[in-house]
């Protein structure tokens, strides 16, 4: 009877912390005085529109996902075959918004196991061709594998590829040129003997740069009035400096585009898309600019890297205004209907860092004051109506200001006779406390644990795979200084 077949190829790459002379916070400053200093980005492109991707996910033996980003709003897309030249089928089309940052994807279906195809992305305003195209290979099929006699199962084998950490600072690695991308794009693509099937990127697909794009400046480059602004960015303005971020990344590492463009990848994320050394995000009164990040951040990754998951949780990340009240437990968002939120697929509450700078990765700013005086992590104890929560611990001070409640992001996917479990280790992880050294802390929060641990124990897999970005240990730091109310 065959078994599956699996290769990991780890991919050893840079992961080494941002250098000040490859950090450019403010790429398009506003002098005094000056609304729109650069020019709206629809009166700059080219006829089809685009400006990143392709990207590839959510590989099956029938199905794929193509990723894209457009220049302005609008719709694309994704023409597809077995040939190059004969690209005859067409997706569904994709409209795109500035909600996302102009990102969407196509998902292709009904496809042929086992097999390769062509792809291209299309405005369907444009009239001629992107020109940003690849290819992939569809995962064979238990069906068409099965045989009564010597395959009942229907194994097949498979082949991936893992790696983290892909840091493009010059001053302390490889830089944008990534070189171990470039070997892979050589030897681990197209019909090569060695070709992967998919790939894992285990967490720092990016490095912060840039995260200081502002709100106003990222309006004036897409000529967005500032009433007409996304309700994302009235929310959580420094978004748009995670979003320069992935575009940077893009731009200027050429091979790790052209990777995404012809091989399927699933993603974890780690500290440096949120923010560097992110922890106790998971902790209740825990005040720290990094953990209250962590919304913001995964908002961003979903948007650029995110979507190629196959998550079970459909629930989205929540974002509102919050009133509090000095020594009350109840925040009030007169905009919210709490009632309608699947609380059973999301994590807890923060509130919000509240600066500009809130996801710039400069110790300094760790030790300067909140932009909202009850920043801070929180649980979220009942729903008191549509409008009214109830949180733990209570508000430090009378105050209003951006809040989120956070989406789970762990899930399990099932490859011929093998279970891979992508976890979240940063989202929902509890303090170490060398205090208290052997108080019981959760790398995982309670609920994915017990989540893993059930999936463990009814997998009917041979092979199991724990995709953590961070090692099951006791961490050696990060648990000396606990903060303001913790």
């Amino acid at each position: 009877m065959p078994v599956s077949l699996v290769v990991g190829v780890l991919a050893a790459l840079a992961t080494q912390v941002d250098d000040p002379r490859f950090i450019v916070d403010d790429p398009y400053p506003l002098p005094d005085g000056v609304e729109k200093p650069v020019e709206p980005a629809r009166a700059r492109g080219d006829e089809n529109r685009f400006t990143h991707g392709p990207m590839l996910g959510r590989l099956g033996h029938d199905r794929v996902a193509v990723w894209g980003r457009m220049l302005e709003p609008g719709t694309f897309t994704v023409r597809y075959g077995r040939s190059a030249e004969a690209m005859s089928r067409e997706s569904d089309p994709v409209t795109v918004s500035f909600e996302d940052d102009l990102c969407g994807w196509a998902e292709l279906t009904g496809l042929e196991p086992a097999t390769r195809y062509f792809y291209e992305l299309q405005n369907v305003d444009s009239v001629g061709r992107s020109g940003r195209r690849g290819q992939f290979r569809t995962l064979p099929s238990a069906e068409a594998e099965r045989d009564a006699d010597w395959n009942p199962r229907g194994l097949f084998n498979f082949s991936f590829e893992v790696g983290s950490c892909a840091n493009q600072n010059p001053w302390h690695g490889a830089g944008p040129d990534l070189p171990a991308y470039r070997t892979m794009n050589r030897t681990l693509t197209g019909d090569e003997p060695a070709a992967v099937d998919f790939a894992i990127m285990n967490g720092d697909w990016l490095y912060e740069v840039r995260r200081g794009f502002r709100a106003e400046q990222w309006a004036a480059v897409h000529g967005v009035t500032p009433e007409n602004l996304p309700p994302l960015v009235k929310a959580a303005p420094t978004v748009t400096g995670v979003w320069e971020n992935y575009k940077f990344f893009l731009d200027q590492g050429k091979p790790l585009a052209e990777w995404h463009t012809q091989v399927p990848s699933y993603f974890t994320f780690d500290d440096h898309e949120i923010l560097n050394d992110i922890w106790g995000a998971g902790e209740p009164g825990l005040v720290d600019r990094r953990a209250v990040f962590r919304d913001i951040g995964t908002e961003a990754w979903y948007d650029y890297v995110g979507w190629a998951n196959e998550v079970p949780f459909t629930q989205p990340p929540h974002f509102g205004q919050a009133r509090l009240e000095e020594g009350s437990d109840v925040l009030e968002d007169p905009d919210a209907d709490f009632t309608r939120l699947d609380l059973d697929q999301m994590n807890n509450l923060h509130v919000h860092w509240d600066t500009p700078t809130a996801g710039v990765n400069e110790n300094e700013l760790d030790v300067e004051p909140p932009g909202n005086p009850n920043a801070g992590v929180y649980d979220l104890a009942e729903v008191l109506g549509p409008t009214r929560v109830r949180i733990e611990p209570a508000a430090r001070a009378t105050s209003t200001g951006p809040y989120s409640i956070g989406r789970r992001n762990y899930w399990k996917k099932t490859v011929s006779n093998c279970d891979f479990f992508f976890l979240d280790a940063r989202g929902m992880r509890g303090l170490h406390d060398t205090r208290e050294p052997f108080k019981k802390v959760s790398l995982l929060g309670p609920a994915q644990r017990s989540w893993l641990e059930e999936q463990c124990r009814t997998s009917e897999a041979d092979f199991l795979f724990v995709v953590s970005t961070v090692p099951m240990m006791i961490p050696h730091v990060g648990g000396e200084a606990i903060r303001d109310g913790a």
